[in-house]
């Protein structure tokens, strides 16, 4: 019976190693808490996004310790942090996964967080460092904003179109040509809007448009009206 017992408590004690070893493999940072809000396990990458915590996460820590700790971590960087508030504010959520949501950490780094419950209690968080995609961001807006500035600042109109030929931008030089505002104009095709006519009042089909022409065959045309 002892030797049955003996096995039974190796075997459990493998599969607690290599979901350990699984849970460390992985690239996100992974920590698992239980219907008391005490640690169960965490993996390495968990620990590294918390440097300051690295050495407090051990089984059956409360949150409300790590809680306490990162608190005080942040009240020595920040004499202003307000740490009671902090920890009134986390107490109401020890047990409660919250929406999935982006936070920036006190390093300057980006995390994407991911709270889900555990059948019998419990939950997981997951976090994904996604500064490198926050920077990629960024520098996107910026460079549209750079882009909106040139377009705001010149005279003439500019605007662009999608496969279909609707409005997917215009400056404000293109709608005051037009009559029209500069976000009134996207979604519709401009040949409706100003090109439908010629300047002798007759009709201009669509085949006939030098914008829808250019548009389709993707060559360059100078039209003078």
């Amino acid at each position: 019976m002892m030797r049955a017992d003996k096995r039974e408590e190796d075997a459990l004690r493998q599969v607690n190693e290599r979901l350990e070893q699984a849970i460390d493999s992985i690239s996100d940072a992974f920590v698992w808490y239980d219907a008391d809000g005490k640690l169960v396990l965490c993996n390495q990458n968990h620990r590294d996004f918390f440097p300051h915590l690295g050495d407090i996460y051990h089984p059956g820590i409360s949150r409300e310790e790590i809680f306490r700790h990162h608190a005080e971590a942040m009240f020595e960087k920040d004499p202003t942090f307000k740490v009671e508030d902090y920890l009134s504010e986390r107490r109401k959520l020890t047990h409660t996964p919250r929406p999935d949501r982006e936070a920036q950490l006190f390093d300057g780094r980006w995390v994407a967080i991911r709270e889900r419950p555990v059948a019998g209690g419990g939950m997981v968080s997951i976090r994904t460092d996604i500064t490198d995609r926050k920077k990629t961001q960024d520098t996107i807006a910026g460079l549209l904003k750079q882009n909106e500035l040139i377009l705001a600042s010149t005279g003439d109109g500019i605007f662009g179109l999608d496969l279909e030929g609707r409005t997917t931008f215009a400056n404000a030089a293109m709608a005051r040509m037009t009559g029209w505002g500069a976000e009134e104009l996207i979604g519709k095709f401009l040949h409706d809007i100003f090109r439908h006519t010629r300047p002798d009042g007759n009709p201009c089909p669509r085949e006939e448009c030098s914008i829808c022409i250019a548009h389709n065959d993707s060559k360059a045309y100078r039209v003078y009206e």
